[in-house]
């Protein structure tokens, strides 16, 4: 090995930042048992050479973060819905896979709800999509705002959205979602100089250890076909 290379390599390794992590002292290790058997001081070393390998070695571990943060960003992208920055169907049915996985180890399940806004293609066709974009946003993020930092909201279809409540016990979880269903269906969302009515059927359904994704999701939705049947409102079942 040069002479330059070796103790550029050596006190590189010794005067990386932290950051280097496990990389540090192993390098150093190396380097000063190949300095050693070379017969090289490290202090002969070119400051001016050791600050361009640091300063290298920084827009390396600059270039690797900036990377990494992409591929988290990329990752999101995959699980989330682009209109109203929630959880996507995707993103969703793995929230509750793990909590489902969650159930069966702390054998403490949760709830689901299920909710359908009723009347939606009206406001497209009279309002216009940008209008029913604009409600779809609204409904978002006023769920987001009322759940537990826990909880999970997501857009899993057009006008369909879902809440997840992991360790929610079934009282409490009903309770809330009573509630989540009065609220939600007296709020509006104003367009231009009209408030427009938001109203939607809440489907709930409880799950526990040994239930699947699968299962939870069909009884969500026949509870919610059940509260549109019920209040006279014509829908689509999600689940066949």
């Amino acid at each position: 090995m040069p002479r330059a290379q070796l103790l550029v390599g050596t006190q590189l390794a010794l005067a990386a930042p932290e950051g280097a992590g496990s990389v540090r002292p192993v390098l150093a290790e190396r380097f000063a048992m190949m300095a050693e058997a070379s017969g090289l001081a490290i202090a002969q070393i070119d400051q001016r050479v050791l600050d361009l390998a640091l300063a290298a070695v920084a827009e390396a571990e600059r270039r690797l973060d900036a990377q990494s943060r992409r591929i988290v960003y990329l990752e999101s992208l995959s699980v989330t819905d682009e209109l109203t920055q929630v959880r996507n169907r995707r993103g969703f049915h793995g929230e509750l896979e793990r909590a489902l996985a969650e159930a069966a180890r702390t054998r403490k399940g949760g709830v689901m709800l299920l909710i359908d806004l009723d009347g939606f293609k009206a406001i497209n066709d009279t309002h216009g999509h940008a209008a029913g974009d604009f409600v779809l946003q609204t409904v978002a993020g006023w769920l987001d705002g009322h759940v537990r930092p826990g909880d999970t909201v997501a857009r899993i279809g057009g006008d369909e959205f879902a809440v997840l409540m992991p360790a929610a016990g079934s009282d409490n979880g009903n309770a809330r979602a009573v509630e989540l269903d009065r609220q939600l269906n007296r709020l509006t969302a104003r367009w231009g100089r009209r408030r427009l009515k938001i109203r939607g059927s809440v489907g709930t359904a409880t799950f526990a250890p040994g239930d699947s994704a699968d299962d939870v999701l069909a009884r969500a939705d026949l509870t919610m076909y059940e509260k549109k049947r019920s209040r006279g409102v014509r829908a689509l079942r999600l689940v066949n």
